[in-house]
């Protein structure tokens, strides 16, 4: 429903290209989600059965989400010109460029959230992984109100950005009231992968528009 909505508060202020430009860059972004989601799964029913472990399981599959996230966008990232053009034609690749670049940028959070969530609900604390769904699509939806009219799909994406960052705080407050859960790992790739692309960026090393 919120993602629906989204989509139709982009079109109503902006040509409705501008949807297509979004969703080209949400789903190149998102092919990596479901190896992600397999490691959630995969940890999920251990933790229901053992939840004196989920140190170590978050470290683990927390560490690897990462790895695997952060090591797919720094990819599409440094090389995102050459892939679009070679995927889409230079058309297509100057409207996605930003887009995808702001999606690439969300890619660590919205692999956390999905994380996030697997862990309040082994922890039976479903009502916090509601609240985590429900913020995420609220503030992507407001969000869009005040940001499409102008930015178009890079607002959107932006968007989607701030609502999963908003996610994760939230999240990392409740699980560590919970269970005193160590960040220090997955929090470390994720800080890394910003720095390093703030170094690139503003060191000019990058066609980046």
């Amino acid at each position: 429903l919120f993602t629906i909505g989204s989509r139709y508060i982009l079109a109503s202020n902006q040509p409705i290209e501008q949807v297509g430009f979004f969703e080209l860059s949400s789903s190149i972004s998102n092919v990596v989600l479901p190896l992600v989601s397999v490691f959630a799964l995969v940890m999920g029913p251990k933790l229901v059965r053992d939840t004196s472990r989920i140190d170590a399981y978050y470290r683990k599959v927390g560490s690897g989400s990462m790895l695997l996230v952060t090591g797919f966008s720094l990819t599409m990232l440094l090389f995102n010109e050459f892939i679009l053009r070679t995927l889409l034609g230079r058309e297509f690749a100057l409207q996605t460029s930003w887009p995808l670049i702001i999606m690439l940028l969300a890619l660590p959070f919205v692999a956390l959230f999905t994380l996030h969530t697997t862990l309040l609900s082994s922890l039976r604390l479903t009502r916090w992984a509601a609240v985590l769904l429900l913020g995420v699509g609220l503030t992507e939806v407001l969000l869009n109100v005040v940001l499409t009219p102008t930015y178009s799909a890079a607002g959107a994406a932006a968007s989607v950005f701030a609502g999963y960052a908003l996610a994760y705080v939230l999240a990392v407050a409740v699980l560590w009231r919970a269970c005193r859960l160590d960040f220090a790992a997955p929090l470390k790739q994720v800080g890394l992968f910003l720095a390093f692309l703030l170094a690139y960026y503003f060191g000019g090393f990058t066609s980046w528009p």
